[in-house]
C-alpha cells in the first residue's frame, strides 16, 4: 500500500513538472518587443522573462503585429492566451477584454525637432531686435528731438553752446554723455526747463519698459529658442510627420493636424534632418531608443507632452495569475530590475521605468 502511495505522489510530481506552458501574446512594438528572425528581445520581453522565472513558469510567445492589437485582446478574452505583453494601454475598450497588471513604464507622445544652433542663433538675434528695436528707435527719435529743441531755446542764453544747429546739438550730446549734464548755465528758459524735466521722466519710463521687455525676453524668448514648441498652437504652424497608424499619428490626426505618414522612424528622422518636415511626433520610448543607437546629431525631443500613457501587461479577466504577476513585479521593483532592463534600451527614458 505504501508503495502504491509513493508511486501516486511521484506521478503527481511528474504532472506538475510537465504542466502546459503559458501562452503569452506579444504585440510587436519597438523597444518593448523586438523581433530578430525567430528570437525576441525588448523591455517587455526581458521583464516578462524575469516574472516567469520568479513564478517558475514556462511559456510560449504568440506574435501579434501592432495593427492587430484588437485581435490579441479578443484572443486573451476568449482564453486562447493566458497573458498579453507589450506596451499595453488601459482604455475603455481594452478593459472589456482584460485585467491589467501594475504599470511598468510611463510613456508619452512628444514632438521631435531638428536643432540647428546657427539658425537658432540667428532667430534669437531677430527676436532680440524685434523685442528691443522699436523701443530704442522711439528713444533715439525722442532724444534727438529733445537735443534740437534744447539747443533752439537755450543757445541765446549760454555762451558755450554753438549757434550752428549741427555743432550745437553735437555739443549738447557729448557733454551729456561724458559728464552727465549739458552745461552748468542751462536750462534758463521755461521751455528748456520743461524739456529737461520731461526728458528725466521719460528716461525713467523707457528704462522701466526696457527692463520689463528684457525680463519677458529672458523668460519667454530664450525658452522658445531652446525649445520652440511650448503649446499645441506652436504645432499648428509646422509640417508634421509620424509613423503611419501609430499612436502619435492617430493623436495628431484627432487634434486636427495634417500628419505626413512614414513607414518607420528612420524615414521620419531622415525627412526631419532634410527639412521635409519641421516636427516628428513619436512615442518618447521609441525615439529615445533610436537616438541612443544612431546619436542625437542636432535632433532634440521637446519638453512639451501631447499625451502621457502608462504601459502594463494584461491577463484574462478573473485570472488568479494576475495577483502572482503583480507580486513578482513588486519584488522586481524592489531589486530595481526594471530600471536595469531599461538601461539596455533607453537613455533619457530610464527614469520612466522606476514606477
Amino acid at each position: 500500500m505504501r508503495y502504491f502511495f509513493f508511486l501516486f505522489v511521484v506521478f503527481l510530481a511528474e504532472i506538475s513538472c510537465y504542466a502546459a506552458p503559458l501562452k503569452v501574446g506579444a504585440i510587436l512594438d519597438h523597444p518593448f518587443i523586438i523581433k530578430h528572425d525567430t528570437e525576441y528581445s525588448g523591455i517587455a520581453v526581458e521583464l516578462w522573462d524575469a516574472i516567469a522565472h520568479g513564478l517558475n513558469e514556462t511559456y510560449t510567445l504568440v506574435e501579434y503585429p501592432e495593427e492587430k492589437t484588437k485581435e490579441a485582446f479578443e484572443a486573451l478574452s476568449r482564453g486562447d492566451l493566458d497573458v498579453l505583453i507589450g506596451a499595453l494601454s488601459v482604455t475603455q475598450d481594452t478593459l472589456k477584454h482584460a485585467d491589467f497588471t501594475l504599470p511598468f513604464y510611463a510613456d508619452k507622445i512628444v514632438p521631435v525637432v531638428f536643432h540647428d544652433s546657427f539658425q537658432n542663433l540667428l532667430t534669437l538675434f531677430k527676436m532680440m531686435f524685434f523685442s528691443f528695436g522699436w523701443i530704442m528707435g522711439i528713444f533715439f527719435v525722442l532724444y534727438a528731438s529733445y537735443l534740437y529743441f534744447l539747443w533752439y531755446y537755450e543757445r541765446k542764453h549760454s555762451l558755450m553752446i554753438p549757434d550752428c544747429c549741427r555743432e550745437g546739438v553735437s555739443y549738447l550730446f557729448w557733454k551729456h554723455i561724458l559728464i552727465g549734464r549739458h552745461t552748468d548755465d542751462i536750462p534758463k528758459t521755461l521751455p528748456g526747463k520743461s524739456l529737461v524735466f520731461s526728458k528725466t521722466i521719460l528716461s525713467y519710463f523707457i528704462l522701466t519698459l526696457l527692463s520689463a521687455t528684457l525680463v519677458s525676453f529672458l523668460t519667454v524668448s530664450l525658452s522658445s529658442w531652446s525649445d520652440p514648441i511650448q503649446h499645441v498652437s506652436d504645432l499648428e504652424k509646422r509640417r508634421m510627420g509620424a509613423i503611419a497608424d501609430s499612436r502619435p499619428f492617430k493623436m495628431g490626426s484627432n487634434l486636427g493636424f495634417t500628419i505626413i505618414p512614414f513607414a518607420s522612424i528612420k524615414e521620419g528622422m531622415r525627412a526631419l534632418r532634410e527639412g521635409e518636415i519641421d516636427t516628428f511626433l513619436s512615442d518618447f520610448s521609441l525615439v529615445d531608443t533610436y537616438l541612443k543607437e544612431v546619436g542625437r546629431d542636432k535632433v532634440n525631443m521637446s519638453h512639451f507632452v501631447l499625451k502621457q500613457d502608462l504601459h502594463a501587461f494584461a491577463t484574462r479577466p478573473g485570472n488568479p495569475l494576475l495577483r502572482k504577476i503583480n507580486e513578482q513585479m513588486v519584488d522586481l521593483k524592489k531589486r530595481r530590475v526594471p530600471e536595469k532592463i531599461c538601461k539596455g534600451y533607453l537613455e533619457k527614458g530610464v527614469r520612466d521605468c522606476d514606477l
